[in-house]
């Protein structure tokens, strides 16, 4: 069960009592440091008295005497009684007189020292030497011995038997005004402990009086005029709540006569409670429908977000390029848009588009362009086909008056040559192999949806190993710190060119955390959608290192038939290799390694763009064999007239259009070649 808190009462009675006696507590504090310091000063004046009455006693012209023979003449004694009497009469504790160490000022040299009979210690004897000077006095007996000023309140010290002393010095001259000694006066304050202690009671009973007979007249009268009307107010609050803005019940509110503050408040709660029931049942109606409109744009962000490209890598089995897209919506859904795919084996597209406004509209205007561009793309159009017949699209029953700008290009991956249109979208960036990042600015065309029968420029790019390119919306370029200052393309360029060696994903989330850092606590107004493309190298050779066992065939098999696939080779072509690996990679795996099992390294290579051809290499470090050294077998014989052998090879000479043999570093290199068309296997 929840603890109950105190009520306004407790609290307000405990806070000012709490006052009071923080009151009673200083007025008695003030007053006793006041007191005490009152004391202090008389005691201190009274020993600095005594001790200049002292002083005439001493014939400073002897001290010097006494410390130099040590001896005690008549003066002596009669000057040591005389400092006794005046201790005895004065009540002081201690009374000597002794020379001053001027190397360190807490060295005493004694020469005389009265006490009384109870004094805690005995007296010194004259030349007596003893360092009791606490150091943090050494300053102020400097100043004596050097001075002769008076230092006031020279130091205080206390004792468990006579209580709190104060301590007055003052200098002994000689006859020719130099100090020769200091006098010192300890003098007990026997009365300061019992008139402080006196004062504190007296000041605490008086002020305790008056503050509570304060306390309870003003708290009755808060009570009345405040804490009551307050509770009120409370206990209606909570019988509202209760009763469920029910208004046939009575109002606490009503019990309330003030004319001051707290009856307006009253007033103004008992207007509050039916503008909150009417507030309440319009807040229940219109919350039902925005948590109807919230689930609807949830649903709506992940069909849009799932319309994107999202899984990454998103060509895991391509390695001549990488590719990495992100888009952030200023709203639960946004107009931006990006997309990338391959048409076949050798043509990857790549889109990133802008469409105008924010929102569900927009969102709804992206779903129809994205789609439309991807299924125009699929059947084989080039950009700029594709934008003049989407553009004849989207302008139909455009009633809404939308467009989209829109940057489409179609690469190649095989020779890195691409073709993209852009219709009104911002400039890509292209970054050359050990460059830097540069926009390549082209002559804008319309935006798309905007004028129908308009024609759209293609225009070329050729990629090279190495090179990358990065495409984004105007949201990156726009995004705003909270000053209204924009990011750019200069500050984009800048950022870019620090991730000219990271990858495509790093880049984009690296450009991301720029901006957000640009921005600051500025909230973004527009999508920000950026893609990254990194073009690594043209489709060519690639090379898989297996053990020369025969159990590794079907894993070369299927590598080289991959890669054969990827480049649009026909099944009949493939399969006739597929004979060629299993001769080859047989022999080797049987009798390359007769002692021992080594490796083999099958590399394939497909060259051209139409009209192609593929280039595999058996590489091995066994015995040096060439095989084509062996004659071909004669077919026109039949097989129990051939002689054993060479028909494996000949079958491969017969599926290929070139082999060639040599060993080189210790290496036996074997490579066919067979041309392929992409339509149809021209042998």
């Amino acid at each position: 069960m929840k603890k109950r808190s105190p009520g306004l009462t407790v609290k307000f009675t405990s806070s000012l009592l709490v006052v009071a006696a923080i009151i009673c507590s200083l007025a008695c504090f003030i007053g006793y440091w006041e007191f005490t310091a009152v004391l202090e000063k008389q005691y201190n004046d009274m020993a600095y008295d005594i001790a200049c009455t002292a002083r005439g006693y001493v014939d400073g012209d002897r001290i010097t005497s006494y410390l130099d023979t040590g001896r005690k003449d008549t003066a002596y004694q009669q000057t040591k009684e005389k400092l006794d009497s005046l201790l005895l009469t004065m009540e002081a504790r201690y009374i000597y007189v002794a020379a001053v160490d001027r190397r360190d000022y807490q060295t005493l040299t004694y020469i005389f020292d009265a006490s009384g009979p109870d004094s805690e210690i005995p007296p010194y004897e004259l030349l007596d030497v003893s360092k009791d000077i606490r150091p943090e006095y050494a300053a102020s007996v400097k100043r004596i011995m050097t001075t002769g000023e008076r230092v006031d309140n020279y130091f205080y010290s206390y004792s468990e038997k006579f209580g709190p002393h104060t301590t007055a010095a003052v200098p002994i001259y000689d006859s020719q005004g130099g100090i020769v000694a200091m006098l010192s006066v300890e003098k007990a304050m026997s009365t300061l402990q019992q008139a402080r202690g006196h004062y504190v009671f007296v000041v605490l009973a008086v002020t305790l009086i008056v503050v509570a007979f304060c306390s309870v007249l003003y708290i009755l009268y808060t009570y009345r005029v405040m804490i009551k009307p307050v509770l009120y107010i409370t206990r209606e609050a909570k019988d509202f709540v209760e009763r469920e803005s029910r208004a046939d019940t009575e109002s606490f509110l009503s019990r309330i006569r003030n004319q001051d503050e707290i009856g307006t408040l009253a007033q103004a709660i008992a207007r509050m409670e039916s503008d909150i029931s009417s507030y309440i049942a319009n807040l229940t109606m219109v919350t039902a429908e925005k948590e109807r409109i919230g689930t609807e744009l949830n649903i709506a962000t992940k069909i849009q977000k799932d319309m994107l490209p999202c899984i990454f890598p998103a060509f895991p089995g391509r390695d001549e390029f990488e590719i990495y897209a992100a888009m952030m919506p200023a709203k639960e859904v946004g107009g931006d848009f990006y997309d990338f795919f391959l048409t076949d084996e050798d043509h990857l597209v790549m889109v990133m588009a802008d469409v105008s406004g924010k929102g569900v509209p927009a969102a709804l205007f992206m779903v129809i362009a994205k789609t439309l561009l991807k299924n125009s793309a699929l059947s084989g159009l080039t950009p700029g086909e594709i934008a003049n017949k989407v553009n004849r699209q989207l302008c139909e029953n455009n009633d809404a008056g939308m467009f989209v700008t829109v940057w489409l290009g179609i690469l190649t991956i095989s020779t890195g040559h691409m073709t993209y249109i852009n219709a009104g979208h911002e400039y890509a960036a292209v970054m050359r192999a050990g460059g830097v990042y540069e926009l390549v600015k082209e002559n804008h065309g319309f935006v798309m949806a905007g004028l129908e029968g308009m024609s759209f420029q293609e225009f070329e790019m050729e990629l090279e190993p190495g090179d990358r390119l990065f495409l984004y919306t105007d949201g990156v370029a726009e995004a705003a710190d909270p000053s209204n200052e924009l990011y750019g393309t200069e500050r984009m360029l800048s950022a870019l060119n620090r991730t000219t060696g990271m990858e495509p994903q790093e880049t984009v989330e690296g450009l991301k955390k720029d901006i957000d850092t640009f921005a600051g606590d500025a909230p973004q107004f527009d999508d920000i959608t950026m893609l990254s493309f990194y073009y690594m190298k043209k489709s060519g050779k690639h090379e898989i290192t297996v053990a020369a066992e025969i159990g590794n065939l079907d894993r070369v098999t299927d590598f080289v038939n991959d890669r054969l696939k990827r480049s649009g080779c026909p099944d009949h072509t493939r399969r006739q290799l597929d004979i060629v690996i299993d001769e080859l990679f047989g022999n080797i795996a049987y009798y390359a390694y007769p002692q021992e099992t080594g490796e083999v390294t099958v590399g394939v290579e497909v060259i051209g763009e139409k009209a192609m051809t593929a280039v595999i290499t058996f590489m091995d470090q066994g015995i040096p064999y060439d095989p084509l050294e062996r004659e071909d077998p004669d077919t026109s014989l039949t097989a129990e007239e051939r002689n054993i052998g060479g028909l494996g090879i000949y079958i491969v000479k017969s599926s290929v259009d070139d082999i060639s043999y040599q060993y080189a570093e210790g290496k036996n290199v074997l490579r066919v070649t067979r041309a392929f068309d992409r339509e149809g296997d021209k042998g």
